[in-house]
């Protein structure tokens, strides 16, 4: 039976689950033998994936399946009582050719608003990823826009330069960035010591902002 990840909720038999492996471990045990821990994830959700080197499944086979393959795993879930949560343990896993998306538009768009991983908790790809895919979806350009933050633009003006050289048509890379206004005088900054009971309010000014951060690191330890 075909399994969305996000789907499994209790210990369930012969089920059929697909995704892409996204980090693997290799842990010897005891007995000399292996297990395997396969971190495997679709669009929605993610599971861990355990076997153990045991008949023919030996290290070597193993150790076939990499880090970025899609796979299709044939098993059961049963939670483990070493992890403490619903594991996935196979009986076959196969490699199968990843179905990616497309941009099937006549007329490309160009995607005006992306976190890199520098933008925390918001993004999770690098700037390389961003552009390749935009490249494979045969778009002309990319914008840059992580929260506060520009330091990925070299990285990306190298990638660019790089992958113009083998194109006619150069792909274009816009630059920009989230930034967080404040009006020049503005009471905003209110904090209560623990130590003591009166209100602490700065007035931030735009040439006193390293001035009031470090006011405002002695403060936060009253």
């Amino acid at each position: 039976i075909d399994f969305k990840i996000k789907d499994i909720v209790e210990a369930c038999f012969q089920i059929k689950i697909t995704g892409k492996i996204f980090e693997k471990e290799n842990r010897a045990l005891r007995t000399g033998k292996h297990i395997q821990t396969l971190y495997i994830a679709d669009a929605e959700d993610a599971i861990v994936i355990k076997r153990f080197e045991r008949g023919a499944l030996t290290l070597e086979v193993m150790d076939e399946i990499k880090i970025g393959d899609t796979v299709a795993a044939y098993g059961k879930v049963e939670f483990d009582s070493f992890s403490r949560e619903l594991v996935f343990m196979p009986d076959r896993i196969d490699k199968i050719e990843e179905v990616r998306r497309m941009d099937h538009a006549e007329k490309k768009r160009v995607e005006l608003h992306v976190h890199t991983k520098l933008s925390e908790m918001d993004g999770v790809s690098g700037i390389s990823e961003y552009i390749d895919e935009a490249v494979r979806w045969g778009h002309d350009a990319i914008a840059i826009t992580d929260h506060a933050v520009v330091q990925d633009f070299p990285k990306a003006q190298r990638y660019v330069e790089k992958i113009n050289k083998g194109r006619e048509k150069p792909f274009k890379m816009i630059y920009g960035v989230e930034m967080y206004m404040v009006d020049p005088f503005l009471e905003i900054v209110m904090i209560r010591c623990w130590k003591r009971e009166d209100i602490v309010s700065l007035t931030l000014r735009q040439q006193a902002y390293r001035h009031v951060l470090t006011i405002l690191l002695s403060l936060a330890v009253c």
